[in-house]
């Protein structure tokens, strides 16, 4: 989802702005008898919709490496959309299962799993495509070194 970079009527920076339907069901809060509009700015509270909005990615110049593998998963779902590879998708459903290198997706290692889906996102192609394969294969030396110690 593209997200506000900054608030039409204040100004205020994307980390002001909510995503309306996500508060109201944080909040328990019911959708329907609340406004239509899809974002709020925090600064204002003006409620606004992308119309006129500069949008940006949420997960747009993220240090992926600083990322859980489940918000990893969330980067790769938003970003590569509807095209992705039914090869790499099981692999990506099994990453939004983990938090970190040292968990296990059933009887599957975090590693396996990342490695697979690395193997299957060959046609995820783009700027955050390079960004997240690189904080993933980065996580993997690392946790492979780190056991190589102990």
């Amino acid at each position: 989802m593209l997200k506000p970079q900054k608030c039409p009527k204040c100004g205020a920076g994307d980390d002001q702005i909510q995503n309306v339907q996500e508060m109201c069901d944080f909040l328990d809060v019911d959708k329907e008898s609340q406004t239509k509009k899809e974002w709020m700015c925090q600064s204002c509270t003006e409620f606004f919709d992308t119309d006129g909005a500069e949008l940006t990615a949420w997960y747009k110049d993220q240090d992926y490496s600083k990322f859980s593998l489940f918000k990893i998963s969330d980067v790769v779902y938003a970003d590569w959309g509807d095209n992705i590879s039914p090869n790499a998708l099981h692999y990506l459903e099994a990453l939004a299962n983990l938090d970190s290198m040292d968990d296990n997706f059933g009887s599957d290692t975090a590693e396996y799993v990342i490695v697979y889906f690395l193997l299957n996102a060959k046609n995820w192609k783009g700027e955050t495509a390079r960004g997240v394969k690189k904080a993933l294969n980065r996580m993997l030396k690392d946790y492979t070194r780190q056991n190589k110690q102990n």
